[in-house]
């Protein structure tokens, strides 16, 4: 017999052992602190599954209000992470848990609903186009250390120069110098300054 409710408090223990065999490159500490987390807010659904009484699955979604691939916009109920111990699979209870969170983004406003796996997990792409999912798209994520500037030695003395400015000094190198005029009476004056050295000088 199946039976699924929701996650509390009190299952954050369980909860976490479940995700740490869907994701064992977690650190257990972490991954708990995290999942304690999402089991407090209000965006955030996490359900349990038993069979015959017994912990046989976990499934976490969420409601994402940025753009998720594939869809048209607005709020898209999420599927985060499903888990079902090897011994229940093919029992419906993946797609049992599935239609659990499905109900509860339709419940705050969602219509659509989505996930993700990685490209070489079969198992959960089959599993995805088994429960109705469609294949939206396929994309390469890239990731870029920054380096600290004390380390950078590539970049010592690198002063960073704004567009703004180097636009302006094109302009004043590309216009023609304004030209020198000396007025008379500017002469005059200069000569006279002169002639008066040069009697303070005597």
């Amino acid at each position: 017999m199946l039976s699924i409710r929701q996650a509390g408090e009190a299952d954050i223990d369980l909860t976490t052992e479940f995700f740490m065999r869907l994701w064992p490159e977690h650190v257990y500490e972490e991954l708990r602190e995290e999942i304690a987390e999402a089991i407090e807010k209000d965006g955030v659904a996490v359900y349990l599954a038993y069979y015959n009484r017994r912990p046989a699955g976990v499934a976490e979604c969420s409601i994402r209000r940025e753009y998720v691939e594939g869809t048209s916009g607005g709020p898209v109920g999420y599927l985060e992470g499903i888990y079902v111990l090897p011994d229940y699979r093919r029992k419906g209870i993946a797609g049992s848990l599935l239609r659990c969170c499905e109900n509860w983004a339709k419940a705050r406003g969602c219509t659509e609903f989505a996930s993700d796996c990685a490209v070489d997990n079969i198992e959960s792409y089959d599993f995805h186009l088994g429960v109705g999912f469609s294949e939206a798209s396929r994309i390469i994520c890239f990731t870029k250390e920054l380096r600290d500037e004390k380390d950078d030695k590539d970049d010592e003395g690198f002063i960073y120069v704004p567009p703004a400015f180097l636009k302006e000094q094109e302009q004043l190198e590309e216009s023609p110098p304004p030209e020198k005029k000396a007025t008379t009476e500017t002469v005059k004056i200069r000569i006279e300054d002169a002639e008066e050295d040069d009697l303070e000088m005597e």
